[in-house]
Order: C-alpha cells, then sequence, then structure tokens
C-alpha cells in the first residue's frame, strides 16, 4: 500500500481527519463459524511500544510474548512462529540507531540477538519491511542495503537490495542473493527453498503472458516484478512468474503471487499451471494459505458490526479506520471473523506448529 505525501499542513489534517473517521465497506453474511475447523497455529502481532502478542487458533486465545514497554525497542517486522515456536521479528532503536534481527519463544523464554546492524530500520533504507522464518531448519531471510527506483506509468518507488540467508541456530550468515525487490519472501514447507521477488526485462517474459496474468497491471514499466524460486542449498534461482508478494501455500504445491492491483493467480510450484483466484472481503492481502483450500487474510468487517478505529494516531492523520481477520474459501463464499478488529499498521504474521 502507497499513501500519498501531502505538503499543505492543513490540507493534510483536514482531509486525514476526515478520512479516518470513514468506516471501510462491509461484506454481507452469513459467516460460517465451521470454517475455524480448518486452522491450527498463531496469528502473531506487534503492539506499540515493542510488544508481541500471539492469538492461539482457532479459539483466538492471546498468550503476551513480549509486554509493550519496559524497554523495549519497536518491532519493524514480525514473522513464524516456526515448527518449534520461535518468532522471528526486526527491533529498531531509534536512540541507538541501529536494527536487530532477534528470535522468542511463543511463552516469551529464549530471546536470542541474532545479529544488530548500524542504521535505522525505519528511516534509513538499510533493511526492508519483510521478514521471513522458514518452518523447520532455523533460516532466516531479509532483503538489506536498499536503494530506490522510480518507475513511471503507473508511478511506483520500489526498494532494491540484497537477499540475505541467515541461520538463526548458529547465527550466521548462509546465502546472499542481489538485485531482490522488498516485495514479499516466503519459504516452503522444507525450509530448503525461498520464493522472492526481482526485476526482469518485459521482453524476456513473453511466454510469460495469457489473458489472465498478472501482468497487465505494471503499464509501461520495461522491467516487470517477478517471484522467482530460489534453492538455498543448491544456490540455484528459477523463474516462477510475473508478479510480487508471493505466499507458498501450507502444502506447498503452488505459490499465491499478487498483481499491480489486489488481483491474484494460484501458480503450480513447478510453474506449469495457473489459475486466478478470490475470496470474500479481501482488504489487505492474504496472511497464509492453508490445506484444504482455505486462506487466511486481512478482511473487511461484516455487514452490522460496529465500526472500529485505531488509537495512538498521528495528529496530522487522525484515527483510521480497523479491519478484520478472516478465514475464507478460495473461489468461495463462506468466511469466518476470527479477529474483529485489527489495526492496519501492525505487523502480522501466521504460522502453525506441531500439536503436543
Amino acid at each position: 500500500m502507497r499513501t500519498a505525501r501531502i505538503t499543505l499542513i492543513g490540507l493534510l489534517i483536514m482531509s486525514g481527519a476526515a478520512l479516518g473517521q470513514t468506516p471501510l465497506p462491509t461484506i454481507d453474511g452469513p459467516e460460517s463459524p465451521d470454517l475455524a475447523d480448518a486452522v491450527r497455529g498463531y496469528i502473531v502481532v506487534d503492539r506499540p511500544v515493542g510488544g508481541i502478542v500471539a492469538y492461539e487458533l482457532p479459539e483466538c486465545r492471546a498468550h503476551v510474548v513480549r509486554p509493550s514497554g519496559a524497554g523495549h525497542a519497536p518491532v519493524r517486522s514480525v514473522s513464524g512462529p516456526d515448527r518449534r515456536g520461535r518468532i522471528a521479528f526486526i527491533e529498531n532503536s531509534l536512540l541507538e540507531k541501529s536494527h536487530a534481527l532477534v528470535t522468542i519463544k511463543l511463552d516469551g523464554s529464549e530471546t536470542v540477538e541474532v545479529l544488530r546492524r548500524p542504521g535505522c530500520a525505519l528511516w534509513d533504507e538499510v533493511i526492508g519491511e519483510h521478514l521471513a522464518l522458514a518452518p523447520v531448519k532455523g533460516r532466516c531471510a531479509f532483503v538489506s542495503g536498499l536503494s530506490r527506483r522510480q518507475m513511471h506509468d503507473p508511478k511506483a518507488l520500489l526498494l532494491i537490495g540484497s537477499l540475505e540467508i541467515w541461520d538463526v541456530d548458529r547465527q550466521e550468515h548462509v546465502r546472499t542473493v542481489s538485485d531482490v525487490l522488498d516485495q514479499g519472501v516466503s519459504w516452503f514447507p522444507d525450509g530448503d527453498r525461498l520464493t522472492f521477488v526481482k526485476l526482469m526485462r518485459r521482453d524476456e517474459l513473453k511466454e510469460m503472458w495469457n489473458s489472465h496474468d498478472c501482468a497487465a497491471g505494471f503499464g509501461a514499466w520495461r522491467e516487470v516484478p517477478v517471484v522467482c524460486t530460489h534453492d538455498v542449498e543448491k544456490d540455484v534461482t528459477t523463474v516462477l512468474h510475473v508478479g510480487r508478494h508471493p505466499l507458498i501455500t501450507q502444502d506447498g504445491q503452488s505459490v499465491l503471487v499478487q498483481g499491480w492491483d489486489l488481483s491474484y493467480l494460484r501458480i503450480a510450484a513447478d510453474g506449469e499451471e495457473s489459475e486466478p483466484v478470490r475470496w470474500p472481503g479481501n482488504w489487505y492481502g492474504p496472511l497464509a494459505v492453508l490445506d484444504r483450500g482455505h486462506v487466511l487474510y486481512l478482511g473487511l468487517p461484516t455487514t452490522g458490526t460496529p465500526p472500529t478505529f485505531t488509537e495512538h494516531n498521528s495528529p496530522l492523520v487522525g484515527p483510521k479506520p480497523q479491519g478484520t481477520i478472516k478465514l475464507g474459501e478460495l473461489n468461495g463464499r463462506r468466511f469466518f471473523t476470527l479477529l474483529p478488529e485489527i489495526d492496519p499498521r501492525r505487523k502480522i504474521s501466521y504460522g502453525c506448529i506441531p500439536s503436543n
């Protein structure tokens, strides 16, 4: 999502406040509570300042992983939990002008600082906003050392850097892939392969064009975002499909890919087949694609529920409408609200761990 800059302070105050108090559109019910039986895992959400909460599904019981305040620095991004119940997050210290990759268990124990580097993660473009902890093998990936690339028609400011892969158990660097867009990283279930996004020349990708492609929205760009897979052990990269923000399905058989707008394709992991997919009341996109064709996503409120707005707001912008976290059917109509209020500014991830 992109927010336009407005230089006139008065206009910003008036228009921001007015927009912030406008409720979101809603999606008509009825809801399907039986869908909750399809999900077992944790939704992880950051809290101001520096807090982390995990919601255990399907009941949505809240567990405080890291309390807010208590001298903690703000959380820039979060991922997990993995199969060992660990969460990875980027902690950003504004006072020290440094950032760190940290892991912590769901019960709040075993906090480990994997690395710390100089530079503010929010303003210095030293690290991207996307973080991905593999389900197994303790591997974590992020994009660092960002530079800007301005695109036109349509306009977009892209951030490009180096994809770093780390072993959080050994606190060691594993691999670097250059020239990667900060537009999403996702791991396959085996922890050996992951997806990322890079720019490629349009004339090299003609065979990927089809009638329901994600490519149409990129307009006159000579280079377009392309989802690639990378085998960490073999250090081999394979081009998969035009698009961005890849998300590996829980079974590892396909990849969800986003176009310029909120259009999505489900691509077979080998790139041989693709189909357009949608789900009811999508707002900010998917968090996970589960088994049996269910998707966990940031969704619109259900019709009839009272609108809610954010707290701890900038005086220049004011409160913003809150959405929900829903579970729905891919290419279906049924859905169920798991969390009825979610602040769009929060960092959110999902992970499925084995039952005891």
